[in-house]
């Protein structure tokens, strides 16, 4: 058992480390499209390669690794960032992946992650994932048909719309204590629609 391995006093820093780095993985990936938008709406004479050299020269990562982090971001719109928010930027990652293959579909292998929870108390690990999904080395079977994407409600859709909007706020040509505004109400917007997500 891993909680026997490892201090609880580390286990929570480990958590905490986790939520990091999906968060940035998300911001990066988000801040990636934007510029890209950013560079098409300007006709800049530059590639995407370009954009992921840009970007990585900044936060010390190779262009391969940013444009890992834009894919994520483009595959999972905010309302499914929010539902499965326990879980870590790899298991995103490894579903997203996954479901490439055409066998499973992601939500299938987010939902087992997370279901582990009752029986680990922590979401199944990614090699845990790898196992199931890729080497089918562990017997699965479907409760229902899998659900070929999320269920769609209007609190979702706007969340989504705000996180685009969110976007586009970075592209605007105002002062920066405007966009640090108009930005400020956007998040207030997001987290009241949050809590109401939780409760439909």
């Amino acid at each position: 058992m891993y909680s026997n391995i490892i201090p609880n006093h580390l286990q929570q820093e480990l958590i905490q480390i986790g939520e990091d780095i999906t968060r940035h993985t998300f911001r990066i990936g988000d801040i990636v499209i934007s510029i890209t938008e950013y560079v098409e709406i300007n006709d800049m004479k530059c590639n995407k390669r370009d954009i992921w050299r840009a970007v990585g020269s900044y936060i010390g990562k190779a262009a391969g690794t940013v444009q890992g982090y834009e894919a994520i971001a483009r595959f999972y719109p905010q309302s499914v960032r929010n539902y499965y928010e326990i879980l870590s930027a790899s298991h995103f990652r490894m579903a997203m992946q996954i479901d490439s293959k055409g066998e499973y579909n992601w939500q299938t292998v987010l939902d087992y992650a997370v279901d582990k929870i009752d029986d680990y108390g922590r979401p199944a690990t990614v090699d845990e994932l790898m196992k199931v999904f890729i080497y089918n080395s562990e017997p699965f079977e479907f409760e229902d048909e899998p659900i070929s994407g999320v269920e769609r409600n209007p609190v979702s859709e706007f969340i989504n719309y705000l996180s685009d909007l969110k976007r586009k706020a970075e592209l605007l040509p105002i002062p920066q204590y405007k966009r640090d505004e108009f930005q400020r109400v956007l998040r207030d917007m997001e987290r009241v629609l949050n809590s109401l997500l939780v409760e439909v």
